[in-house]
């Protein structure tokens, strides 16, 4: 039988050797080719990722340049200052008809796109209603909020048109608190009044100047007035009294009322700077039958004020 041969361990040990640095030699062979194909792969990788991102941020920029000149150039929210002239009758603390002064703050948003229009508005009011006759006051304060959606109508306001027509539905909410100090029994009278109707705007321009009008027409509403009382709260205070039998669902036969305003839009320039100032005009008429009670008003209100623009604003 045959014997294996055996090595002697010095020439296994270099022979292992040699294999290993084969092996190194190699592998840094094959690493150095390796990296040498991959580095102008990479650095080709890397410059159309460069080239990509500055596509998408001129893309981007094209895109917001596009945006900013295709928005309406009359967003803007506002805020107004006025007095105006009222004539009131509230059954329920007089029967004869009271005249005085009030003084108004407004703050609201107008927006519109290629079809539509949104206005949103808020009244603050004081009044000091004055009857000569018997020598007696009453003093009220309330407040309002209106929201407005607008729709084009193509026919008649076409954009790039000088002068538009738009037709939609407006939600008011109004509340108010009027007290008569002379009075024994009914001193207080209090009223919310929820209400949805029609809406109207016109827009045209003269010019530098703008002419923005809405009227509003309430078609239906949830109403709450006070139909017992000598003090607020009039259902705590009476015991056959109750807080829902104060609240009445009311059409426009029983509640007709009309808001109409007129605002006039101009630039006023100056030496290192231009603002645009609004001028605005509301008629108020509204006669509420709610409660036994009859109220019966017209109001007269003159208001200026700032347009501070949310986006550049055409007078600008």
């Amino acid at each position: 039988m045959e014997q294996p041969k055996v090595f002697p361990d010095s020439i296994v040990n270099s022979s292992t050797e040699k294999l290993i640095a084969d092996y190194r030699k190699s592998s840094h062979v094959i690493y150095a080719t390796v990296v040498a194909k991959i580095i102008p792969s990479m650095k080709n990788i890397l410059v159309a990722a460069a080239l990509f991102l500055c596509s998408c941020k001129v893309g981007i920029s094209e895109n917001v340049d596009t945006l900013k000149k295709a928005a309406p150039a009359d967003d803007y929210r506002y805020s107004l200052l006025g007095l105006g002239a009222k004539q009131q009758k509230t059954s329920f603390l007089s029967p004869l008809f009271y005249e005085g002064v009030s003084l108004t703050t407004a703050f609201g948003t107008t927006s519109t796109r290629s079809s539509t229009m949104t206005s949103s508005c808020s009244n603050e009011h004081f009044d000091y209603l004055y009857n000569f006759s018997n020598d007696s006051k009453i003093v009220a304060i309330g407040a309002d909020y209106t929201y407005s959606k607008y729709y084009l109508l193509p026919k008649i306001g076409e954009q790039g048109a000088f002068s538009k027509l738009f037709a939609g539905w407006s939600y008011r909410l109004e509340l108010e608190t009027a007290v008569k100090p002379d009075n024994q029994n009914n001193p207080v009278y209090f009223h919310l009044d929820n209400m949805a109707g029609f809406a109207f705007s016109f827009k045209s321009r003269v010019k530098s100047v703008w002419i923005f009008d809405e009227l509003m027409i309430p078609i239906a509403g949830l109403y709450l007035g006070s139909p017992y009382s000598s003090s607020l709260p009039y259902f705590a205070t009476e015991r056959e009294a109750g807080f829902f039998d104060a609240f009445d669902i009311l059409f426009i036969n029983k509640a007709p009322q009309l808001q109409n305003t007129l605002n006039v839009d101009f630039k006023l320039n100056f030496k290192r700077y231009s603002n645009t100032v609004r001028v605005q005009y509301v008629l108020n008429m509204r006669t509420l039958h709610l409660n036994n009670n009859e109220t019966n008003s017209i109001f007269h209100l003159f208001r200026v004020g700032y347009l501070f623009n949310t986006i550049p604003y055409a007078h600008k």
